[in-house]
């Protein structure tokens, strides 16, 4: 008796057909993935700008948080330290004093105007501002650590979901 060998085409037709279906439905799952992961950058992002306010809260005398817009610089480049460039002949751009952020974060999607948001929020003894906020837009509707809303009127978030960060 012969035996043939190799694969019928019966048989090369049924694997092709079960590769072709698990990446059919693999790959609708890789946008969430993506979406999660990014996610959780920005999570991460706001948690160490949330240390990095805290070590600035503590170099104060007395205690106080910056005000808004004023430490955020441009992301992935600058770097928020208490140096302040361009006195002293100190250079622009260069990091010295106590270092708060050695590179601030930006969103991982980089897109210029997207951001991550900051706002001091509360006047405290003596009209220092000893509260904050801090927030960021989130992709994934169905995070449990996000919230409905935008970060601001001039931050509008697309999915309509964002996480936020308080003075602890």
């Amino acid at each position: 008796m012969r035996y043939k060998k190799g694969f019928t085409l019966i048989e090369l037709l049924i694997v092709i057909s079960v590769i072709a279906f698990v990446i059919a439905f693999s790959g609708f799952d890789i946008a969430g993935v993506r979406e999660n992961a990014r996610d959780a950058r920005r999570k991460s992002d706001l948690r160490q700008i949330q240390k990095a306010l805290e070590l600035y809260r503590q170099d104060k005398y007395p205690p106080e948080f910056p005000e808004n817009g004023t430490f955020l610089g441009t992301p992935n480049t600058s770097c928020w330290s208490s140096g302040t460039p361009g006195i002293n002949g100190e250079p622009i751009g260069t990091c010295t004093g106590n270092i708060y952020l050695q590179k601030v974060p930006g969103d991982p999607l980089k897109i210029p105007q997207v951001y991550y948001y900051y706002r001091n929020d509360d006047l405290g003894l003596g009209g220092k501002k000893l509260k904050y906020t801090l927030c960021t837009c989130i992709e994934n509707t169905a995070d449990a650590d996000s919230i409905v809303g935008d970060c601001d009127a001039a931050y509008v978030c697309s999915s309509g979901r964002k996480y936020e960060l308080h003075e602890p």
